[in-house]
């Protein structure tokens, strides 16, 4: 592990940019589904949903923008999604603070920031 503000040369910085896109196309993903996706790669570990219904192919650009949330930070978080809530971790610098690496969670229902 390096320290903060230090990154290895041979991985690129993942900018707010990069963590919100990757966001939203996950969230893409679990509109219509109902189960939690609580850890890494979900429930089992495993990256496979056990949602029904989900689309087998995406055509042309894919399914619509279902929403999306912006200034999680930076970061290269992968999310978890429990009790009707996303959890997420981004790297923040507070007005007038030293950045540092957050704990964010988001209501999937209002879709506010916790």
């Amino acid at each position: 592990m390096l320290p903060p503000g230090l990154h290895h040369p041979a991985i690129p910085l993942i900018t707010m940019k990069h963590t919100t896109l990757s966001i939203l196309c996950l969230l893409a993903t679990f509109a219509p589904a109902q189960a939690d996706w609580p850890t890494w790669r979900g429930a089992n570990r495993d990256g496979i949903s056990r949602d029904t219904g989900l689309l087998q192919e995406w055509t042309g650009d894919g399914p619509a923008l279902a929403w999306k949330i912006e200034g999680l930070g930076e970061g290269m978080s992968s999310l978890a999604i429990s009790n009707g809530r996303l959890f997420v971790t981004g790297r923040r610098k507070p007005e007038g603070g030293k950045s540092g690496t957050c704990l964010i969670a988001v209501d999937l229902k209002t879709r506010q920031e916790l």
